[in-house]
């Protein structure tokens, strides 16, 4: 149950806490063992529906940030690399865990490397954004981050098939 919880909870930061909230509740008391609760959700989550307030969710801050007309920051150089997957794919990912009846930890990824500049400039290319602003990097702040969701690929047959680009 607890596993299943964190998986509610990291869907809620991508498809919205409070339209997530009752449906959490009942989820994280019906799916009690299910294999869903083995995936570790490791790579950064884009999709629709995802609030563009906060820290998480670059995907949604940098297209808010663009669609406004406000500045577009960057923390660090813009260098540091992110594995994003697509809240479709993390769906397909737990489905394909709870076919195949998987049991421990499994990583959902891409495997596929993108600067956080290079994001940005993808996004402000659509929507002819102006230059970002850069600050200080985040403490702590991982230099580059890239998901081996082979164990997964090799037991299910699982693929991302969304693209960032899509």
């Amino acid at each position: 149950t607890e596993i299943a919880l964190q998986i509610c909870v990291g869907l809620a930061l991508v498809i919205g806490l409070e339209r997530l909230r009752e449906r959490t509740q009942s989820i994280v008391h019906n799916i009690g063992a299910l294999v869903i609760g083995g995936l570790t959700l490791c790579a950064i989550v884009f999709g629709p529906g995802q609030s563009p307030h906060g820290e998480a969710g670059v995907v949604a801050i940098f297209a808010g940030q663009l669609l406004s007309g406000a500045p577009t920051t960057i923390f660090g150089d813009g260098a540091q690399t992110r594995d994003f997957v697509h809240v479709a794919d993390i769906a397909a990912a737990n489905l394909a865990a709870i076919r195949h009846e998987l049991r421990g930890a499994y990583n959902v990824g891409t495997g596929v490397e993108v600067s956080v500049y290079d994001l940005y400039e993808r996004m402000r290319a659509i929507v002819d954004g102006a230059p970002p602003v850069y600050r200080p990097a985040r403490p702590g702040e991982q230099r580059r981050s890239s998901i081996d969701a082979s164990r997964l690929r090799a037991a299910t047959a699982w693929e991302p098939r969304v693209a960032l680009d899509d």
